[in-house]
């Protein structure tokens, strides 16, 4: 995780927001940490 991604995640817990995203970087702070929600664009490309 770089330093711009701490920030995000910090001030989503915070804010007891819900963090949407493309990025997995932050999948391993799911369930521990945060409510994540990781959008997979490609997937829906490919559905349409």
């Amino acid at each position: 995780m770089g330093k711009n991604d701490i920030w995000i995640a910090s001030t989503t817990m915070a804010i007891k927001g819900t963090l949407v995203t493309t990025d997995l970087d932050f999948q391993h702070l799911r369930t521990l940490f945060l409510d994540i929600d990781i959008l997979d664009f490609q997937n829906i490309i490919d559905n349409q």
